[in-house]
């Protein structure tokens, strides 16, 4: 017969397994055999760790060889924070739930050919420059994605995706 037993306090935490069998010790009643996600209180509580979100791709890929970018909070005031992401000589901010970019500029025009190719007219944008494209009306598959530039030819710019890939 199995008995589901709930538990009113954790105080004691997470116990490793060697413990387990240990029902006369009194620590064994306020404790967890596993618990996952979570941050025991002062009080005796167990509550759900706070998560995180996907707002993108880092920029720079792990590879052999290479560092992995690292990820820090840093907490500018009571009411703003932010995510840093340090890479090989670069570092991103992150807050509201995405990466802080520049002024946006407005695409004239856009082309269905192979590889994606978008006008813009006044751009201070090089190669390999990562863009985040929002409210592109008349073509709705790129709108809310990021893209890497791979080539410029006046004011018009070649896209691929963040693998490198060109858009058709």
């Amino acid at each position: 017969m199995v008995a589901t037993v709930g538990l009113s306090s954790f105080a004691s935490g997470e116990v490793s397994p060697s413990f387990w069998g240990h029902f006369s010790h009194q620590k064994f009643a306020v404790a967890c055999s596993t618990l996952r996600n979570c941050f025991v209180s002062i009080r005796g509580g167990a509550y759900s760790r706070a998560g995180t979100k996907y707002v993108g791709k880092a920029k720079q890929a792990a590879a052999a060889g290479s560092v992995d970018p690292r990820i820090t909070s840093f907490q500018f005031n009571v009411k703003q924070g932010y995510i840093l992401e340090w890479g090989d000589k670069y570092v991103r901010f992150i807050a509201n739930g995405g990466y802080i970019t520049e002024t946006p500029i407005g695409i004239t025009a856009a082309s269905q050919a192979n590889p994606l190719t978008v006008t813009v007219p006044g751009h201070n944008f090089a190669v390999n420059d990562w863009i985040y494209i929002a409210g592109a009306g008349g073509m709705i598959q790129i709108d809310g994605l990021v893209f890497v530039i791979t080539g410029i030819a006046g004011n018009v710019l070649t896209l691929a995706d963040v693998f490198g890939v060109p858009v058709n």
